[in-house]
This record gives structure tokens, sequence and C-alpha cells, in this order.
């Protein structure tokens, strides 16, 4: 892996009042302010206003200029230069995702020498737990929420998904695993884009990458197009793998996907769900048959009180595909 440990600078000039410049460098800001000073026509010399060491300086360049862009602060697409508030563009630094926590390379605790790290279970319990923590601030949310108006063409937005993605891939630029789906989604159904199962893999795969696991799902569904049995059985057992070891509380707050529906959409696809599928999920076997009986109960409600005969009959499926599905969690699990 190439490593681009770097710094993100912000650089002001005096000949250039209310213009700041932000880029990267893997060597020293200073070194690069005193590189860009020497070039002819720059009448004072460049400063470093600020300096933010960084594990990979290219992306979080692309992060910091996307939200510096949102705002409007560009002075030009193709150049480094914002018109910004310094304190502000400071604040953004700071605030994004995997910035170093020290412009050292040294540990910041100076007091770890002191401490044991012997574990002692009597004392776990005394720690500080801030119940007014506030909820994640995500730099992308905006972004995200705009795109999901012109995906689903709701409220006052006209249904655009041309612009949907030109806003779920500004949103990736700062940080966003959600849009990795959406985009994966579009060319699998053919949303505003040629239809592409590959394409769609493509995007699902980096999502995965990047700690998307929800991809795995959609990534199932590719496969069941492509009558790749094993490789949808793998993708979900992945899928609650991931959702078990390393849960993400931003994945989880944006989809949901249960065990139940990985057995139904079994039995939708004329496939018999695996059990070593479902070890991986979790979710244990009373949890999924209280999920079942509650959607057969909710079924026969609604099926008892409609006058459509079309209603009926999809209701009438829909209660035989879960009857079915409990069937064979009750002789399997």
């Amino acid at each position: 892996m190439t490593n681009n440990r770097g710094y993100i600078y912000v650089l002001a000039n005096s000949a250039m009042p209310d213009l700041v410049k932000v880029g990267k460098t893997t060597r020293s800001p200073a070194e690069r302010a005193a590189e860009l000073s020497k070039v002819t026509g720059v009448p004072t010399p460049f400063i470093v206003v600020y300096e933010q060491l960084v594990d990979d300086c290219t992306a979080a360049e692309q992060f910091v200029h996307t939200m510096l862009q949102q705002k409007g602060y560009r002075e030009s697409d193709n150049r480094e230069f914002f018109r910004a508030p310094v304190s502000e563009v400071i604040q953004i630094i700071i605030k994004m995702p995997n910035a170093q926590s020290s412009n050292s390379d040294f540990e910041e605790d100076e007091d770890a020498e002191f401490f044991s790290n012997e574990p002692d279970d009597e004392l776990d319990e005394f720690v500080l737990h801030d119940e007014d923590e506030e909820q994640p601030d995500y730099p992308w949310l905006a972004l995200w929420e705009m795109a999901e108006h012109y995906y689903d063409g709701d409220d006052d937005y006209i249904q655009d998904y041309e612009e949907a993605m030109k806003l779920y891939k500004q949103a990736i630029k700062l940080g966003c695993l959600l849009a990795y789906k959406k985009i994966g989604d579009m060319y699998l159904y053919g949303f505003g884009v040629s239809e592409s199962d590959k394409k769609a893999l493509d995007w699902y795969k980096e999502g995965v990458k990047k700690g998307n696991y929800y991809c795995y799902t959609n990534m199932a569904e590719v496969f069941w197009r492509g009558d790749k049995t094993d490789n949808f059985h793998k993708c979900l057992k992945l899928y609650f793998k991931n959702t078990k070891e390393q849960p993400n509380e931003m994945i989880e707050g944006f989809y949901y996907f249960v065990c139940a529906t990985y057995i139904i959409r079994c039995f939708q696809w004329d496939m018999t769900p695996l059990a070593e599928v479902i070890e991986e999920s979790c979710e244990n076997k009373r949890s999924i048959i209280l999920s079942l009986t509650r959607s057969i109960e909710g079924a026969k409600k609604l099926l008892v009180v409609s006058q459509d005969t079309h209603e009926i009959e999809n209701f009438g499926e829909y209660i035989e595909l879960h009857q079915k599905a409990l069937k064979w969690v009750e002789e399997n699990l």
C-alpha cells in the first residue's frame, strides 16, 4: 500500500487579503510555503497559518476542498485558493475523518508510562459516561439527504437521478459510506444510468472495502441474478458476520436487515436457506420466530378486512411464504 502520510496546510499571504491556500504535502508545510514564496510575481511570502498531520493527505485534501466548495468558498475550480474565514477552514480540518489528534509523531498522553496495562474487573464499572454526548455530526449528511430527495423525487423535489448521482459522489468525498450502496443500486436497477450488474458489483465491493457491510446484501442480489447461488449465501453470511463482529452505528442507523428476510428471500427465489448463514447473525431462533409470527398475524388481520380480490391473493401468497419460512426455522435452527 502506498504511504501517503503527510500534511494538510493552510497558507496566507498579505498580498492576497481574504484568500487562503489549502493544499497537501508529504514534506514540511514550511518548506512548501517557502517554495511557493519564491515564485515570480508573488510580492510577499506565504506563511503557514495551520497544519495537520494525516494518514492520507490526498483523501484529506479532497475532503476539505469539497467541504469548502459546498460552502461556496472556492475562488476557482482549478485552484487551491478559497475566500473563506481562516477559523472556519481550520474547524473543517480538525473535524475531518481520520485526522491525527496531534501534529506530532509522538504519543500525546504524557502520563501513559505511569499507568498499568493490567486489567482489573472490579474497577471496570468505575468509568465516566458523558450523558450529554452529542450525536455524531456527519459532514456529508446534508448532501446525502439532498441526494435522497432527488433520488426519490419526494417533497418539492423533481426526481433527477443525474443530480442524485452527482450528490452521492460528493458525499463520498466527505466520508459517506451509505452512498456506495445507493450508486450500486442505480446501476443494478438502471436508475438514470445503463443497467449493469458489473458496475453495481464494483460499487458494492468498494462500499464493503470502506466499511459499509450492508453492501453485501445487494451483492447477494447481483449473484442471485447471475445464478451464483454459492456467492449469494456467502455474501449474506459475511453481512451477518460483520453486523456481529464489527457493528457500525452509522450503517445500522440508516439500513436494517434481519435473518427472517434472508430466509423468506431464499424461498421466494426457490432456494433453500443455509443454517450456517444464520449462525453468523447476532439474532437467535426465538427472535426470528417472533418476527415471522408477527408478520403472519398482521397479514391475516389485513386479509380479513380486505375487499380487493388481487390484494387478497397477494396476502395469501405472503402468508404462505412466511409460514414456509417459519416451518423451516423450527425444523433447522
